[in-house]
């Protein structure tokens, strides 16, 4: 592992780019994802670039709250409720017609991802080797993205917007065994 500056390990940083691996695996499910909404009846195809817009940001929104909160909160402390916000937006499941419960949910999760990618990027940001963590952790994405999502289809070509979701949110949960890992501040 690359060595890390001002007092944080590699197991630390690795931590928080896995964490943050994990909380964009939407990205890759997004295609997945949408299109079995506007299957559903959930939302209709011209809202879908909206749709788009609320959950990225939220993202941008949840990255920049956690880089403002590190200098005042604990980084497991960001990392419990970046998970909650996750589950809880990935749990709800919106019916036909709903889309503003569907965008109101896509934002949550969102903001959810985006603490656990600022604490990444925070962390990432701080170490002497940004270039090689920066791309550690793009490639975390792309792979996990890849294996996730050939995974879902190997078990249905016609897979519901709901199955995808709990497999976002049951993404969400290894962050939990990472957190002891991550760094305090």
């Amino acid at each position: 592992m690359p060595p890390v500056a001002k007092g944080y390990a590699p197991r630390q940083v690795a931590a928080a780019v896995m964490g943050g691996t994990l909380a964009l695996l939407v990205l890759g499910l997004q295609p997945l994802l949408y299109g079995a909404y506007v299957a559903e009846g959930v939302v209709s195809a011209p809202r879908l670039g909206l749709l788009g817009a609320v959950e990225l940001a939220g993202i941008a929104g949840g990255s920049a709250l956690a880089i403002h909160l590190l200098s005042r909160l604990r980084a497991q402390i960001l990392a419990v409720a970046a998970i909650l916000l996750l589950v809880a937006g990935n749990a709800v499941h919106p019916q036909t017609g709903q889309w503003g419960l569907l965008f109101l949910a896509r934002l949550i999760a969102g903001a959810g991802a985006g603490v656990l990618v600022g604490l990444a990027a925070g962390a990432i940001a701080r170490t002497s080797r940004m270039g090689a963590w920066t791309g550690a952790f793009l490639f975390g994405q792309a792979l996990s993205q890849f294996v996730l999502m050939r995974a879902l289809m190997s078990f249905s070509q016609d897979i519901s917007s709901y199955t995808v979701q709990l497999s976002l949110a049951a993404s969400a949960l290894p962050v939990l065994a990472l957190l002891p890992f991550l760094p305090r501040a």
